[in-house]
């Protein structure tokens, strides 16, 4: 299978939702960061365990522990979602500083 359509059937969320679950150690609190429920977490969790076929994370008294395979996918993705992060903000920054604002209208008082 050709490297694209084998990244095309993962979600960029889950990568996201995965490294806040690793960095938080809690379902609910990861889901606090994104914004999502705690439940629309914990399916989320469910199709990381399916796609990746491990159990990655373990419950343990107040949150999750990541399991071995938990910590080595988060040390390959964390990089690679930064370095995806700093590019696209790199390139929104730089799109935002060429816009042309000569038409933009004026919201202050004209005397």
């Amino acid at each position: 299978m050709d490297k694209l359509a084998a990244l095309s059937k993962l979600d960029l969320n889950l990568v996201i939702a995965f490294l806040a679950i690793h960095r938080e150690e809690n379902l609910t609190r990861a889901a606090k960061v994104l914004g999502v429920g705690q439940p629309a977490m914990s399916a989320t969790l469910n199709r990381l365990r399916g796609l990746f076929d491990e159990p990655l994370f373990i419950r343990i008294n107040k949150g999750m522990r990541p399991t071995e395979g938990g910590d080595k996918l988060a040390a390959t993705l964390a990089p690679m979602v930064e370095s995806l992060t700093d590019a696209l903000l790199q390139q929104i920054t730089r799109k935002a500083h060429t816009v042309d604002h000569s038409s933009d209208h004026s919201f202050t008082k004209q005397s």
